[in-house]
C-alpha cells in the first residue's frame, strides 16, 4: 500500500519539482547545481516507472528478481537523485519539504522490502527443503509415509 501511495505521490513531486527546476535554470543564474538538480529530477520521474514496476511484480507474484531490482535500484539510483537536489544550497521554499517527504517514503520502502525479503527467503527457503529432504534423508520418506498413511486412515475411519 506503500508502494502505492508513493507513486501517487510521484505524480505531484514531478509535476511540481521538474516545471520549478526549469524556472530556475530560466531565470537564475545558471550553476552547476541547478542544472543537476534537473536532470536528476527528470532522471527521477523516468526511473521510478520501471522502479514500481518491479516493486509491483516482485510483491504480487513473490519473486527475488524483481524484489531485488526493486531494492537496488530504490538504494542506488533513487535515494540518491533525491538526495543530491535536497542537500542543493538554493531550492524554493516548496521543494525542501516535498525532497523530505519523498526520502520518508523512500526509506520505508527499503525498510518493508527488506523484510519482506526475508521472509520471502524463509518461504522459499521452506519449501526447497520440504521438497528435497526426501532425496536428503532416506528416513524422512518412511516416516512421512507412515505419518501421512495415518492420517489417512484415521481420517477414512471418520467418515464411516
Amino acid at each position: 500500500m506503500l508502494l502505492y501511495y508513493h507513486g501517487y505521490y510521484n505524480i505531484l513531486y514531478a509535476c511540481i519539482l521538474i516545471p520549478t527546476s526549469f524556472y530556475q535554470l530560466l531565470v537564475f543564474k545558471i550553476d552547476v547545481m541547478t542544472v543537476v538538480k534537473f536532470i536528476l529530477t527528470v532522471f527521477y520521474a523516468l526511473t521510478e516507472i520501471f522502479r514500481y514496476n518491479f516493486g509491483f511484480t516482485g510483491n504480487i507474484s513473490e519473486s527475488f528478481p524483481e524484489l531485488i531490482a526493486f531494492l537496488i535500484q530504490t538504494f542506488l539510483f533513487s535515494i540518491a537523485f533525491v538526495a543530491i537536489p535536497f542537500a542543493a544550497k538554493f531550492k524554493l521554499p516548496h521543494e525542501d519539504c516535498m525532497y523530505f517527504i519523498n526520502l520518508v517514503f523512500l526509506v520505508l520502502e527499503l525498510i518493508i522490502g527488506f523484510f519482506v525479503y526475508v521472509k520471502f527467503s524463509n518461504t522459499q527457503s521452506a519449501a526447497f527443503y520440504r521438497r528435497t529432504a526426501p532425496l536428503i534423508d532416506k528416513k524422512f520418506r518412511k516416516k512421512y509415509d507412515n505419518i501421512s498413511g495415518e492420517a489417512v486412515g484415521a481420517g477414512h475411519m471418520r467418515s464411516v
